[in-house]
Formats: C-alpha cells, sequence, structure tokens
C-alpha cells in the first residue's frame, strides 16, 4: 500500500486544463496581433482556467523540462502538461504562482513575456527581471539562476 502523497482528480483536471489553455494563448499570442479574436478567445481562456484553479486564492505550479509540479508532485504527463512545461522552461522559469484572479492585463503581459525570444530575455535580466518591469503582482514568476547553478558546480568541483 503506497502512502505517497497524490494530487486530487478535480486538481489534476484543473491544471491540465490549466497548462492546454496556456501553450494555446501563448501559441496565438505569437501568432496574430493582440486584437486579433482568436487571441482574444484564448485569453479569455487562459483567464478562466486561472480563475478555476485559483478559486480566489492562490494556485502555484513548478517547471521542469518535461512536465510541471504541483506541491512538488508531478502531474502526468499529457500533452497539454509537456507543452507547457517545455515552453515554460525554455523561457527560464522554475515556478509560477497564480494569485487571486489576475487581470486579463497581466496575463497579456505574461503572454507577451512567453513571446519573447528566451535568448532576448536573458540578455535583459531573464524573465522574471521582465515581469517585475510590468508591475503586475498578481502573477509570481521565479526564474533559473543560472549563475547560482555555476558557482555551485565550481564548489563541487
Amino acid at each position: 500500500m503506497s502512502t505517497a502523497p497524490a494530487l486530487s482528480p478535480d486538481l489534476i483536471r484543473l491544471a491540465i486544463a490549466l497548462a492546454r489553455s496556456l501553450t494555446a494563448a501563448a501559441r496565438n499570442w505569437a501568432l496574430y496581433p493582440p486584437e486579433h479574436p482568436a487571441v482574444d478567445a484564448s485569453v479569455r481562456r487562459f483567464a478562466e482556467a486561472v480563475l478555476q484553479s485559483t478559486s480566489g486564492a492562490a494556485f502555484a505550479f513548478a517547471v521542469t523540462p518535461t512536465t510541471l509540479l504541483i506541491a512538488g508532485i508531478p502531474l502526468p504527463e499529457e500533452q497539454p502538461v509537456v507543452e507547457a512545461a517545455k515552453l515554460l522552461h525554455d523561457h527560464d522559469l522554475l515556478q509560477i504562482t497564480f494569485l487571486g484572479t489576475p487581470p486579463v492585463e497581466a496575463l497579456q503581459a505574461f503572454l507577451k513575456i512567453l513571446s519573447t525570444p528566451a535568448d532576448d530575455l536573458r540578455r535583459e535580466g531573464g524573465p522574471a527581471k521582465a515581469w517585475e518591469e510590468t508591475g503586475h503582482s498578481s502573477v509570481v514568476l521565479e526564474q533559473i539562476d543560472y549563475e547560482k547553478l555555476l558557482e555551485d558546480r565550481e564548489v563541487d568541483k
């Protein structure tokens, strides 16, 4: 009998829906101008998925190259989860926290960051620095600290 912690089926369903809506919105944001109907519809779906996930409180997930984790527990490696993990990891994100109900403007600013080439973000200090400049506090981005990782490797040698 396993006593390992598990996520509830409802939480898994909400998290997968959030991953799916995030990647769809990011894809549409990158392909079309912000005023395009496809962008508007996908941003609304993304906002609804965030609202369903947070229930007005907070919802966080950590990012690995291949999956998303909630409270340290990996989500099932379904296509939407894998795609979202890759997109977020490729943009150097380590964790995302949605606080309450982020305004649509905050979600649009987040999508703009995700549509920025990762190398451009790195040159400017990374996604967390770019996010800080937006002034939106309803979403918290933690980025991978490559300098710290490199320091740790040098100490291990």
